[in-house]
Parts: C-alpha cells; structure tokens; sequence
C-alpha cells in the first residue's frame, strides 16, 4: 500500500501507515492547522551533514543565486525535537522537513523519533535543507553541492570532523547564506564528482583531504595544457608552417607553477573568501616564514611540502592542520565562484 502521512494534534506526532502496518514519531514544535495547506510537491527536502554547524540554533536562511527573497531554509535535525522554537517561517520549514524526511525511502517501524531514524548516519551533524521551488522546476542539489561544501555541508555520507582544533568561526557563517549553482565543468569525470560527494567527506586526515582536493586543480592544468598542445597542433596543420613560430610555442608551454597561477583566480572573491585569506596567510606565515602574497604559489608551496618535506613541519602540526584545512576551503570557494553559473 501507499505509504500515509497524518498529523495527530492530540498524539503530536505523525502516524505513517505502510505495508508494516503503524507507525509513531513525535514531533513536539508548535503545530498549526494552517499547515495542511502545504504541499509537499512545492518543495525540495535534502538531508545534509555538517560537524561544524549542527546546534539548535544553527538555522540558516537559504536564497538560491540571484534571487532576492528567501527560497529557504537550512535546520538541525534537534528543531524537529524541540520546543523552543517560536519563528513562524522556522516552523513552516520545520513541519515540512518532516514530511519530507516522513515520506522518504527511510525505513520507519513501530514508535521512534526522528534521531532513531539517523542512527547510522551521524545523527548529531544532521541537518535539513527545505527548498521551496514555487511551484517552478525542482532545484537539482548536484548544481550546488560545491556551493554547499563551501560551508561545510555534504549529504549522504558522514563528514568527518578532520581535525579537533578546527574552528568552526573558520567558516564564519552568518544566519543568512546564498548557494550559487556552479558549471559541470567536472561532471564529465567520475572520479571528481565522487571526490565532492562521497571521498572528501569521508577522509578524517586534513593532509589527505588536501592531496584529493588538489587533483581537481592537477585536472583542470591537464585541461589548460591540452588546450595550449591542440594551439600548437594547429599551427603544425596550417600550409607552409612558420617552424620558427612552432618552436617558441614549444618552449614556452607552462610548467605547473605558472599554470596554476592562471587556474587560481576566482572571480569577485566573497566576504567570506577574504576572510579565509586572512586567516590563511596568519598560518602559513608562521609555517613558511613570509607572507603569503600570492595564493597560488602558496597552494603550490603546500603541496610541495606535503610531497616533499613532510618531515619538516610536525613541530607545526596543529597550524598546519588549520592551513590546509583552510586552503581546502579557498580552492572550493575559488572554483564556486570561478565557475558560478551566470
């Protein structure tokens, strides 16, 4: 049978009624009979996980690109087991989150609240993602998964905390965030959209994380030499070519240090990038001994040292934790707005 939905205000709580037979989940913010109004097909419900930002009051407006209103909202999983909540938008968002998660391919049978239903899925760092759509064409979360990595929400998978002395205020989040859809300029590689969806979340070591990140940029310096390769082929194809001309191409081609300057240059860095920069250049600044002038050429110092002379820094090893973390940060904030969809 089809699987039913009802609230009972005398029980407060939801009653799902399956091919298991009944069901009971409690649901103890303030209910309105204004709800029923609401259909559940006027909305996205996406089940996120975030380490970071995972309290009560971590609740966060969501405005999708450019739109100036709020589209809406991101919610722990505790406001659908809390009382305190009196914000009416909260509890419209809340009330909908619920049917969406209610109405999932979750299994739920007999009596059990709604953090039973994520037990194997790091409960505490659960968080609901309610987008109202308007009745236009659903939003595919995939368009802004790196948007969404950018503040430390994935989905599907448990985001490990990487390191115990990251700083949540690293993000430096304000109750209002904008996700913005980002081109499929990796889509079309397996290996990179697996990387963003299930690999980066899942690695507990901030080193490794770095080294999985930087292949995107490894990729996308392939796609640039590839590009200056066909320029050269194509001077080679023409009638009487000037061979002059072909040789100085030939030795000209960029070596990764100078490509990856090119690669890395986000387009209108946000409030919050120049924040991580700040940040960023206090840490390596203390690793490296001078200032970090030049992002690129620092990721890039980075990973040399990773490779190279890993041996070095384990007297900064806290710091160096915090630094890569924060450059994995600036290199999804780099490709979010390098790539924004206009």
């Amino acid at each position: 049978m089809e699987k039913q939905i009802k609230f009972s205000k005398t029980k407060a709580g939801f009653e799902i009624t399956d091919d298991k037979g009944v069901s009971f989940i409690p649901y103890t913010p303030p209910y309105d009979d204004d709800y029923e109004k609401y259909n559940l097909d006027d909305f996205n419900v996406y089940i996120l996980i975030n380490p970071y930002y995972n309290k009560e009051s971590d609740i966060f407006q969501v405005a999708l690109d450019e739109n100036e209103s709020r589209d809406g909202f991101i919610l722990p999983l505790a406001v659908l087991e809390s009382e305190v909540q009196d914000d009416p938008a909260i509890l419209r968002y809340s009330y909908i989150a619920a049917l969406g998660i209610l109405a999932s391919s979750i299994d739920i049978n007999g009596k059990c609240t709604f953090s039973d239903l994520f037990k194997d899925l790091d409960k505490d760092n659960v968080n609901i993602l309610v987008i109202n759509h308007y009745q236009k064409c659903p939003c595919d979360i995939e368009d802004y998964r790196l948007s969404l990595l950018s503040y430390g929400y994935t989905w599907k998978h448990t985001y490990n905390v990487i390191a115990n002395n990251i700083d949540r205020t690293f993000f430096n989040l304000q109750k209002s965030i904008r996700l913005f859809k980002t081109e499929h300029i990796l889509n079309d590689n397996p290996f990179y959209k697996q990387l963003f969806t299930e690999n980066i979340t899942s690695i507990k070591y901030p080193t490794f994380r770095f080294l999985l990140i930087y292949q995107v940029l490894e990729y996308l310096m392939e796609k640039q030499k590839q590009n200056d390769f066909d320029a050269i082929l194509n001077l080679i194809k023409i009638p009487s070519p000037d061979m002059n001309q072909i040789i100085d191409k030939i030795q000209n081609l960029r070596k990764e240090k100078s490509l990856l300057g090119d690669i890395y240059n986000p387009n209108k860095p946000s409030q919050r990038y120049n924040f991580l920069r700040i940040n960023f250049n206090s840490y390596y600044k203390e690793i490296f001994s001078c200032e970090a002038n030049d992002e690129s050429i620092c990721i890039y110092n980075i990973r040399n040292k990773l490779f190279h002379s890993y041996r070095t820094i384990l007297s900064h090893k806290e710091d160096f934790d915090k630094l890569v973390f924060i450059s994995e940060q600036l290199i999804v904030g780099m490709l979010c707005t390098k790539y924004k969809v206009n």
